[in-house]
């Protein structure tokens, strides 16, 4: 019986680590973050060259809302070769939320920048609240 019991705690673990594993593959690659003040701000993610951690060849974008919640209007990612799209969001999002995976037109590409624009969505005027945007791609 008490051998049993010390299994447990191995099983658990296990079980834990096969899920966490889904989780980081859904998630893709981190691109980076910025941040928007508390009235209609934009801000644009500069990326770094191709294939330099953080930047990769990606056909999918995906926001994730972190600290406070925020509004957000759009997006317009510049990709590498100089072409451009503009992505209509018009969501309210709360920390922790997380958008959909959005298109972006043509193959795998490298992004050169994302340009947001929104808020972080308090109410009333507060200027020391930000809302974190972390960019995923995949």
């Amino acid at each position: 019986m008490r051998a049993n019991l010390r299994l447990v705690p191995l099983f658990g673990l296990v079980a834990l680590m096969a899920c966490a594993s889904p989780v980081r593959a859904e998630q893709g690659v981190r691109l980076g973050a910025v941040r928007l003040a508390d009235s209609k701000d934009r801000d644009i993610l500069q990326l770094g060259p191709c294939k330099s951690s953080p930047n990769q060849r990606v056909r999918e974008l995906r926001l994730v809302v972190r600290e406070h919640p925020a509004e957000i209007d759009r997006l317009r990612v510049t990709f590498r070769n100089g072409d451009s799209q503009k992505l209509h969001v018009k969501a309210h999002f709360s920390a922790g939320d997380t958008s959909r995976w959005m298109d972006l037109d043509g193959d795998r590409r490298c992004i050169q920048k994302i340009k947001i624009v929104g808020d972080t969505d308090s109410p009333g005027w507060r200027p020391g609240k930000q809302a974190r945007i972390a960019f995923f791609g995949r």
